[in-house]
């Protein structure tokens, strides 16, 4: 599994697409901090607390979605050129091939949130100038983003059983951010109807993420969550399960 997994990472290392989605989260990240350098904006008096804000939310809540973007850059082209057969045949098993999958899509998306947030850390600091308000945010940002990667490593099993039920990718990009975005509000509307609805939106995993957002904006979070740790743990034996079970039958 060594091998295939070096072999993975290297492949990946070397996409250009990943680096200049890398390449436009930084620049993303400056423009921001200049924008609250230079433009004054009433509602705004702490430019540097509020950057802190937008950084944590923003990675947050687009994780899911970007991490099924990094999936995407690890195994679109095996689904659309059907090549997964002949690296079976080459004599790697199954379940090996999807953990590697799994590790690569979790490193890759992982290391992409760490450099963005260690870069809008450095810009803002510089360029806003840190303060007490900000920066008491960044412990309980840490602290999130930790809770936070079980549901995310859940989240790219659960991605891979979809890929290989639905053959077109942009269909896929599609009903992915409606179910990560859209489906919650849905919920939240139709949760006087029934307590199914209520339950739904509840345990959905863009509730679950939003809620820590919300704990380290109230400055609530001094720990890692547990309950998100434990909602997150589940996901993941689930989808990594279903995924398996899935890659064992699937002709490719």
């Amino acid at each position: 599994m060594r091998k295939y997994l070096k072999a993975e990472l290297y492949r990946m290392a070397l996409r250009i697409t990943y680096r200049n989605t890398l390449f436009f989260f930084l620049l993303l990240s400056l423009a921001g901090s200049l924008v609250l350098k230079f433009v004054e904006i009433a509602p705004i008096t702490n430019p540097y607390e509020t950057s802190m804000t937008i950084m944590i939310s923003g990675i947050l809540t687009s994780a899911p979605f970007l991490l099924y973007g990094v999936l995407d850059m690890v195994m679109g082209e095996d689904l659309k050129h059907k090549t997964l057969n002949n690296t079976i045949a080459g004599g790697v098993p199954r379940l090996r091939m999807i953990t590697t999958k799994i590790l690569t899509t979790a490193f890759f998306g992982l290391l992409l949130a760490a450099v963005v947030t260690s870069f809008h850390l450095l810009s803002t600091g510089l360029l806003l100038g840190a303060n007490a308000d900000g920066l008491r945010l960044i412990s309980g940002f840490l602290y999130s983003f930790v809770s936070s990667i079980p549901l995310w490593c859940g989240l790219i099993a659960l991605y891979i059983v979809i890929a290989f039920t639905f053959t077109n990718q942009v269909m896929l990009g599609i009903l992915t951010f409606i179910a990560l975005y859209i489906l919650p509000s849905v919920f939240l509307l139709l949760r006087p109807l029934s307590s199914v609805f209520a339950t739904l939106h509840q345990y959905h995993p863009m509730t679950v993420l939003q809620r820590l957002v919300s704990m380290v904006e109230f400055n609530q979070l001094y720990a890692l969550d547990w309950r998100t740790l434990a909602y997150g743990g589940i996901m993941l034996v689930i989808s990594t399960g279903a995924a398996y079970a899935v890659f064992r039958k699937k002709d490719f």
